[in-house]
Order: structure tokens, then C-alpha cells, then sequence
């Protein structure tokens, strides 16, 4: 008990030191700056404060032909150079997508204003959707608007196929073929024809995609109980699809717009890592077919 009367007395005299360091350092501590510079004392601003804040969304819209992208490309490979989404792969195969700070299922996709995402648990498998026919992909971050449907707290994806107002110079044709290190084959044709009766305009696109892969690549310092080079085993896969879309639009902005897409699928389901025994499971067909068919009077006062 006698140790405690100066414990006290040095906890104080350490305390007022610390308050104290600062002013004195301060006052040492030379005024640089130049003899001409005006000092504002006090600086009150006054402003009426609004009952309601109306808050927005941001958008990111890219145009599928000014990314880097291999040959045939998934809405996966798309979607991955977007920031701000997460593309992962869960235990069944399928691409989920989600925004920064949301889940899975509250980033709802659209194409053509269609959403695909409806299925039962409000998700859509993304590896699967060809972007063949893609020209561009907006993303909306968080609430947007309620005609989006349900499921959109985290944001919306919304893909264009025959609703951009896109109008090419003239007539194009694109043929392409692509091999990368894995063995991946893919390869796909393109055609765009714009047709101007009067004051009327028509485009006409279709396009076919082929896509070959041996698997999914290995990430290093992972074995597998069945080493297969540098690929996950079973994870090989191969996609035919097909699109086609025809949009008019009038002099005085109304338009509409038929689209569809198809596609044929077989891949293999990555096995569990860490265990010996792990079971390999197949999709041995895959089949999605969607038709659009949409149409707006343009901007009216």
C-alpha cells in the first residue's frame, strides 16, 4: 500500500506531460507560410435541409466487342472483366454471380429486359449462356427501379441482343477461330446486314459459336487423385449455339425487335478436392432456348 500514493503521482505528472507536449511542440515549430496569406477565422455555411434525399444507382455499360475475350465466349469469360462482380463456380458446376456486398441471388440478369434468373433458386448458370450474340452488357449497381423485378438488391446485369440502338456503317461478316495453351478450341461466325428503306431502318444479325475445352486449369500447389496435366479432371466441355435477331426502328423512334438464342451443352462437375474417393459427375446434355420479342414508341414529351 505504500507504492500506491507515488504510482498516482507519476500516472499524473505523465498525463499533464502528454497534454502539454503538444502546445509546446507547436510553439517551436516555425510559421511557414507566406506573408500575403489570407486567414479565415470562422467559415459558417447555410443551407436548407431537404425533407428527402433521393438517392441513385451507377451503372457500367461495355460493348462485348472492346473486351478482351477468347474466341465463342461465355457470358461467364464476359462478365469477368466487369469490376465489381464476383463470377465463382459452386459444387454442382454452375456460374453464380453476385455485386460487392451482396449474395447470389440478388443480382438478377436480363436479356432483352427478359429476366433468366427466375428459375427456382433465383439464379442463373452463367458458364452455360453463349455471348455470341451479345453486343452490350450493362450492370446496375444496387436498387434501381422496382420494373426489374424481384431479387435485384444487389444489382441487375442486363444484356442486349436485339435492343441496342447500335448502328453499324455497313454490311460486316466476321469468321474466327482461337487455340489457347489448355487446348481450348472455339470458333465462331457472325453476320451483320443494316438495311435503310426511307426513313426506316433494319438490322439483321445471326451468328453460329462452336467451343472445345479440355478443363478448367489447375491452380498451382493443387494435386488430385488423378493427375491430368495442368486441368481439373472432369471438367472438360463442348457448346454448340446459335443466335438471330431483327430490329426496325421508324424515323419517329418507335421500334421493335425479335431475338433468340439457342444452345447445346455436355460438361463434366469438378470433383471435391482432398478426398480420395470423390465421385465424378457428368451433364450429359445441356439445352436452353429463349425468344424475345420486344418493342417501345421511342422518347415523347
Amino acid at each position: 500500500m505504500l507504492g500506491r500514493p507515488r504510482l498516482i503521482a507519476f500516472t499524473v505528472l505523465a498525463g499533464a506531460a502528454l497534454f502539454t507536449a503538444p502546445a509546446w511542440l507547436a510553439a517551436q515549430i516555425p510559421d511557414t507560410a507566406r506573408a500575403d496569406t489570407v486567414r479565415l477565422k470562422d467559415l459558417e455555411v447555410r443551407a436548407v435541409r431537404p425533407l428527402l434525399t433521393v438517392g441513385g444507382a451507377s451503372a457500367l455499360r461495355a460493348r462485348v466487342d472492346s473486351l478482351s475475350l477468347p474466341t465463342a465466349p461465355t457470358l461467364e469469360q464476359v462478365l469477368r472483366q466487369l469490376p465489381t462482380l464476383h463470377v465463382r463456380r459452386n459444387s454442382r458446376g454452375e456460374t453464380e454471380l453476385s455485386a460487392r456486398g451482396s449474395e447470389a441471388r440478388q443480382v438478377a440478369v436480363l436479356v432483352d429486359g427478359v429476366p433468366i434468373s427466375l428459375a427456382w433458386d433465383s439464379q442463373a448458370d452463367l458458364s452455360v449462356i453463349p455471348a455470341a450474340g451479345f453486343q452490350e452488357v450493362s450492370f446496375v449497381r444496387g436498387l434501381s427501379s422496382m420494373l426489374y423485378g424481384p431479387n435485384t438488391l444487389g444489382g441487375i446485369v442486363e444484356i442486349s441482343i436485339g435492343q441496342s440502338s447500335f448502328r453499324p456503317p455497313a454490311a460486316r461478316a466476321e469468321v474466327a477461330s482461337g487455340l489457347d495453351h489448355l487446348g481450348t478450341f472455339g470458333s465462331s461466325a457472325s453476320l451483320t446486314v443494316p438495311i435503310e428503306r426511307g426513313r426506316s431502318y433494319w438490322l439483321v444479325r445471326g451468328g453460329l459459336g462452336y467451343r472445345d475445352s479440355p478443363g478448367v486449369p489447375l491452380a498451382g500447389g493443387i494435386t488430385e487423385p488423378i493427375p491430368d496435366g495442368s486441368q481439373r479432371v472432369n471438367t472438360d466441355s463442348r457448346t454448340v449455339d446459335g443466335f438471330g435477331a431483327v430490329r426496325y426502328e421508324a424515323q419517329g423512334g418507335e421500334w421493335f425487335s425479335v431475338s433468340g438464342s439457342s444452345f447445346r451443352a455436355e460438361r463434366g462437375i469438378a470433383a471435391e478436392l482432398g478426398y480420395d474417393g470423390a465421385r465424378f459427375w457428368r451433364y450429359p446434355h445441356l439445352a436452353r432456348s429463349v425468344m424475345i420479342l420486344s418493342g417501345g414508341t421511342g422518347d415523347r414529351r
